[in-house]
């Protein structure tokens, strides 16, 4: 994901450095948003490999983001009526299946359980 993403934000970046100059909204919302999750990808492979606990927070913004640019992008094929294949919805359908399970698992273990053993004997005399 890290390669993918700094791979957009260098083309769309040297998109807006092509001779013609003209540079839409849309194409520097683009390149800001891919800079962004580039930084964020960034940051959550160093907190993972120090093994920060902000390391999940950081992860749960990533993916969520990801979620919100297939919703996106799902929104604007609706709203323009594009003819998909079924490979598409499928596409999407896998990548929103894999986003969840992975924001499941990051939040399903990142607090260990705590086993209460010897409950009744909390508080009790020590005679």
């Amino acid at each position: 994901m890290f390669l993918i993403l700094g791979f957009a934000t260098f083309d769309t970046y040297d998109l807006s450095r092509s001779p013609s100059g003209s540079v839409t909204a849309g194409e520097l919302i683009i390149s800001l948003f891919s800079g962004f999750l580039f930084i964020l990808c960034a940051v959550t492979i160093v907190l993972v490999a120090t093994k920060s606990r902000r390391s999940v927070l950081v992860l749960n913004l990533l993916y969520i983001c990801l979620l919100l640019i297939i919703s996106g992008a799902w929104m604007i094929n609706g709203i323009e009526e594009r003819k998909l294949s079924p490979a598409d919805y499928c596409i999407f359908a896998g990548l929103t299946s894999a986003l969840l399970l992975l924001l499941f698992l990051v939040n399903r273990f990142k607090v260990k359980e705590i086993y209460y053993e010897s409950l009744d004997e909390i508080g009790a005399g020590n005679g």
